[in-house]
């Protein structure tokens, strides 16, 4: 008797361990840009980038962070041309605003003198 209950509750909690498997999460889509310093425009807090899909702009407030080789800056250090990836957040009615951006260094060149 007691192994046919077993078998029961067995064959019970199978499927629904089965269903908890085949039932993903939808991938990430994390909001994150990478490009090229195009313009920077302290007084009105904003930023263009070249990015692979074009410009795009971006704004920061007092609550983003700007950091160079670990080091904080603020947004008035960053330089045409820079390489920046950035973590942002949508606002409402607004462009996206910089959580936090990182100016990528260069690549290391082994073969340079």
């Amino acid at each position: 008797m007691i192994p046919s209950v077993a078998l029961v509750l067995f064959l019970l909690v199978l499927p629904l361990g089965g269903f908890a498997a085949e039932r993903r999460l939808p991938p990430r889509q994390p909001p994150f840009a990478k490009g090229y310093v195009e313009k920077l425009e302290p007084a009105a807090k904003r930023l263009t980038l070249q990015t692979r899909t074009g410009l795009e702009t971006f704004t920061w407030d007092q609550r983003s962070r700007f950091f160079r080789n670990r080091q904080r800056i603020t947004p008035d250090q960053l330089q045409p041309g820079d390489l920046v990836a950035i973590r942002y957040f949508i606002g409402t009615n607004t462009p996206p605003i910089i959580h936090r951006l990182k100016i990528v260094p260069p690549p290391s060149n082994p073969s340079a003198p």
